[in-house]
């Protein structure tokens, strides 16, 4: 996950076992080969945990592909990297940083996390690692190409995020976590990065909203305590036509989750609450049913044909495969 693995054969069939210094790992009884690596890479990872590190993490990795996100609170980025050689991963953030194996063979991962060693063996797909804020994240890998989900989670934007201070404890630093609806959200937002268009990027920046929410929520809040937003967030019906008349006016326009907040005054948080109890749905699924809507008319009562109308409307990848079932709909 966050660091790379060493590829060793004397790893354990077993998920998880504490850690024991390399030095001490069994070799195959009569072959001085495992002995010799053993050797060596119980030195590197001596020179790896020693070192110094100041979170620039562009020297300890080799990627082969990378794509990347920014939105309130949250940097997010999907990674593809080799690690058939033996490869150091180091982490150090004033964020909390958790990073989801994705996909791609690991065979050994050897990590070093608060202080405290532990060998995690064949990461599964979906297992999670959570590295609280300024707290320093070695590890060693190896094994062949590999894809994760790497995020960075700013507690100091919590209050600004719900308009309210919330009593949060430390996080607890984990490794190989499962985390079902975490995952489930990466694997979402992994698509929605790689689409171009606004509706993808509207969604994918409500869902890092409620990934943000679900960190927190999950692990950083004393037991008991809920984290909610203002009290009674509601456009007002003035608002609600400007936005009617807005998303009218820029259909076959780009428009963000940023401008539409920005019209009525709001942070994102409390229009996307404040949003879909005025208008049943969200900011996204409001402009595609606006656009299909659009589309069908100009379908109807012009000569233009559908592809001409899908790009007029700003429909393009994403929305146009639903034209067809759509229309049929209608």
């Amino acid at each position: 996950m966050s660091a790379k693995l060493s590829n060793s054969p004397e790893t354990s069939t077993g998920r998880r076992r504490d850690h024991a210094p390399l030095s001490q790992t069994p070799s195959a009884a009569g072959d001085a080969a495992p002995n010799r690596r053993v050797a060596k890479d119980c030195l590197r990872w001596a020179a790896v945990q020693n070192s110094e590190f100041s979170g620039d993490r562009s020297a300890t990795r080799s990627t082969l592909e990378l794509k990347a996100a920014r939105w309130p609170g949250v940097d997010f980025s999907i990674a593809t990297e080799d690690i058939s050689s033996l490869t150091d991963w180091k982490m150090l953030d004033n964020r909390h940083s958790v990073v989801v194996h994705l996909n791609g063979p690991i065979d050994k991962l050897e990590t070093e996390l608060e202080g405290c060693g532990a060998v995690v063996e064949a990461p599964m797909a979906g297992e999670v690692w959570i590295i609280p804020a300024g707290q320093r994240y070695f590890s060693q890998a190896r094994g062949k190409v590999v894809r994760f989900a790497e995020f960075y989670l700013d507690p100091r934007f919590l209050a600004e995020f719900l308009g309210k201070h919330v009593q949060t404890k430390p996080i607890r630093p984990l490794a190989g976590h499962s985390d079902e609806f975490l995952y489930r959200c990466v694997q979402h937002l992994a698509v929605l990065v790689e689409k171009p268009d606004d509706l993808s990027r509207m969604t994918a920046q409500t869902l890092s909203q409620t990934l943000f929410l679900h960190f927190f929520s999950e692990y950083g809040l004393h037991s008991g305590c809920c984290l909610t937003g203002r009290l009674a967030v509601e456009l007002l019906p003035k608002d609600v036509q400007l936005l009617r008349e807005h998303v009218q006016a820029c259909l076959d326009e780009r428009i963000s989750l940023d401008d539409l907040a920005t019209l009525v005054h709001m942070t994102t948080h409390d229009f996307l609450l404040a949003f879909r109890k005025s208008f049943g749905t969200t900011p996204a699924q409001y402009v595609i049913e606006e656009r299909m809507r659009r589309a069908r008319w100009l379908l109807s009562d012009t000569k233009k044909d559908i592809a001409t109308i899908a790009l007029k409307q700003a429909l393009r990848v994403t929305v146009i495969s639903l034209l067809p079932s759509k229309l049929a709909q209608a």
